[in-house]
């Protein structure tokens, strides 16, 4: 059953995103297709392949869910032949020591998001984004000090492969003072809930952006 967080991501990845730009007509008929249409006319557009790759896989999931429960005259093999995009893989520099202690002192105090938590995972563990908006304190065993990387109902590691990693004391500190407050299930959540796809990657420049600023 899909879960009402992930119904109202859908919905909203769906209504204020994809419909007005490519489907302005307030219903469509979900086909293997249609599907096919609109990738190869966003890829036409010029949209990213990453972008591209997160429309098609809220889809294909809406997809499955309405052919498991006989409202899609389609099976899931015929969706599951839809192939994803192959998104270029980018080389990021490592910061340098002096450089994550400039970075570190840019935090804001924000009711609604804790931009220090948030370094604090970026530069501890190595997440990537899709993890990092993923990552749930349910993830963290506090016995064992590790994290795992592991497939949720709604969601896959890249590869699906799971994955786990040292817990480090700063990190441990940091999670268990912000999980004493009971806000959220998610670690790295806004207004209590999961953020949205990208959040963190622009979230994340901006607070570059701001450290540049403040030093020169």
């Amino acid at each position: 059953e899909m879960k009402p967080r992930v119904q109202k991501f859908n919905r909203e990845v769906i209504e204020r995103r994809f419909m007005p730009r490519y489907h302005p007509q307030t219903s469509f008929d979900l086909t293997p297709a249609r599907l096919e249409d609109w990738k190869a006319v966003m890829h036409e557009e010029g949209l990213k392949p990453a972008s591209i790759n997160r429309y098609m896989g809220v889809f294909k999931s809406l997809a499955k869910w309405g052919v498991r429960r006989k409202f899609i005259p389609f099976t899931e093999a015929e969706f599951a032949e839809i192939k994803y995009l192959q998104v270029p893989k980018t080389m990021m520099q490592p910061f340098l020591k002096e450089e994550v202690k400039l970075i570190l002192k840019t935090p804001q105090k924000n009711p609604r998001f804790n931009e220090r938590l948030f370094l604090t995972v970026m530069f501890e563990t190595n997440l990537r984004e899709g993890e990092a908006q993923h990552f749930e304190y349910s993830d963290v065993d506090f016995k064992l000090n590790i994290v795992r990387v592991q497939t949720k109902s709604d969601w896959t590691p890249k590869g699906h492969k799971p994955r786990w990693f040292p817990l480090s004391m700063r990190l441990r500190k940091a999670l268990l003072q912000e999980r004493a407050k009971g806000l959220s299930d998610f670690v790295l959540a806004f207004n209590g809930r999961m953020v949205k796809e990208d959040y963190l990657g622009k979230k994340f420049q901006r607070m570059l952006r701001r450290t540049k600023d403040e030093t020169g």
